[in-house]
This record gives C-alpha cells, structure tokens and sequence, in this order.
C-alpha cells in the first residue's frame, strides 16, 4: 500500500470525519483548491475513486497520526532554541503559557512551533484558536468552544468547577 504524507493522512482523517473540502480547508487554514487537491492525491496513491472508499481506508487503518489543528507553516523555523525550550519546560509545568512582546516578534509563531513539537504528549494533541480579531471579552469563551468543537463549553466549564 502507497504510504501517504502526514498532510494526506490528516486530510483523508477530516474525509473519513465527513468533512467537505471546504471544511478540512478551514480546519486546516489552507484554501479549498490545496484541500481538494489533497484529496485527489490520496485518491490517486490509494486507487480510490469515492470520499466513502478513504473514509472506509481510515476506519480500517491504525491511527499513528491524529489529526493537528494547527496551522500549516510555510516557513521553517530557525533559532530561537532557548525560547523553544523555555516554553517547552513551561507547558510541563502547567496547562497555560502566556507569551507576552510586542507585535511582530514571532509570538504566535514560537507557539506554534512549540505546539507542533510538544502537541503529540497530549491525548488531544494540540489545537490553534485564533483570538486575534476577537474585540468583546464576552465572545472568548463562543470562540474558543466552537475551534475546539465543545458544543456547550459554559456547562462543561460550570460543571467541572463544582468537582
């Protein structure tokens, strides 16, 4: 059997989800057209011709690599080791790091890298929640709720408070 990349396995993962192309598209902060031709590869490399034929090859086949969500970076990452480890140590430490710097300075890129490195020791791995254009407080919650796809994150949070 053809192995596929990782892009192409997470992509025939969100396929055997039942998401469109226009959904992994999303999910994976990359336009229709790349998530469509992704599709057409693993069609290609598999013998497919159905979304429903990869959908039954992903229920069948092992799961060695869950879906990310984080974005695709087009650039590779260079330097910075002593900041990648700090925030590495951290997030050992406790379940939330905040990076603080002004803008520009490769904040949201530092935590992405540390994600991709770190995200698979955690069950969920790890997930990207854009808050850059959110402007009410009051919308933090919806938001971040609807990226990691809890549908009622207020009851969940309520309840585990009371444990």
């Amino acid at each position: 059997m053809p192995r596929l990349s990782r892009r192409e396995t997470e992509v025939a993962h969100l396929v055997g989800a039942g998401l469109t192309n226009r959904q992994i598209a999303d999910r994976l902060f990359v336009s229709e057209r790349t998530a469509e031709y992704h599709v057409e590869q693993i069609r290609n490399k598999l013998g497919y011709h159905t979304r429903a034929e990869i959908a039954r090859w992903v229920a069948q086949s092992p799961d060695e690599s869950a879906p990310s969500r984080l974005p695709v970076q087009l650039t590779s990452f260079i330097g910075r080791t002593r900041d990648l480890a700090a925030v590495s140590s951290l997030l050992g430490q406790t379940r939330l790091v905040t990076i603080t710097g002004a803008g520009g300075t490769g904040k949201t890129r530092l935590a992405l890298e540390v994600a991709l490195r770190v995200g698979r020791d955690f069950g969920d791995g790890a997930w990207f929640v854009d808050l850059q254009s959110l402007e009410d407080e009051k919308l933090l919650v919806p938001e971040v709720a609807a990226a990691l796809e809890v549908a009622d994150l207020d009851r969940e949070l309520a309840s585990s408070r009371r444990l």
